[in-house]
């Protein structure tokens, strides 16, 4: 019996283990050529309010997005007495020559919003290769949108619609309200 538990809990553990990545931070990540980091971020916001997840904190170099995790499975691995786990998905951003790089990272957090936060394993609804997928769609999205117009003169002006005419005749005032004794 033992054995079998040993064995399944090996197995799903190794499930967990983070994949290295072929970039230069090991991780997801994307260089988006000619878009400024404020170009991005609102897209990166985008996505992540599609995913189901909260804006936990947004800096000029980063945006950190949280959703708790309910499941009994993972409140048994990872929930402690300050309430259960959270999946934390950050980003880093940074203007670079010639546009911005985005480097993303998922976590589960035990311990979320307290002094003794520990960074757990990847998180399964976010692994690597998902997080690699939607910056790679916000790169491609980035670069087929074409920049906003440039207004170089004002619009000219239309004609006014001619004044309606108003109806001629005296205006007499309401009469004032009678005090009562």
């Amino acid at each position: 019996m033992w054995k079998m538990l040993a064995l399944a809990a090996t197995l799903g553990l190794a499930g967990c283990q983070t994949a290295q990545m072929d970039t230069a931070s090991g991780g997801p990540e994307v260089t988006i050529r000619g878009a400024r980091p404020d170009q991005i971020k609102p897209a990166i916001v985008s996505a992540m309010l599609n995913t189901r997840l909260r804006i936990k904190s947004d800096t000029q170099y980063s945006l950190v997005f949280e959703k708790q995790d309910d499941s009994v499975m993972m409140a048994a691995l990872f929930g402690t007495g300050y309430g259960p786990p959270v999946h934390r998905v950050s980003f880093a951003i940074a203007e670079v020559p010639g546009g911005t790089r985005v480097v993303a990272d998922s976590v589960i957090i035990s311990n979320a919003g307290s002094g003794y936060e520990r960074r757990g394993t990847s998180v399964p609804e976010f692994p690597p290769e998902r997080l690699q997928t939607i910056l790679n769609e916000l790169s491609a999205a980035a670069v087929t949108q074409a920049p906003p117009p440039i207004v170089t003169a004002p619009a000219p002006r239309r004609a006014k619609p001619a004044a309606r005419p108003v109806a001629a005749g005296p205006v007499t005032p309401a009469p004032a309200p009678t005090p009562r004794t």
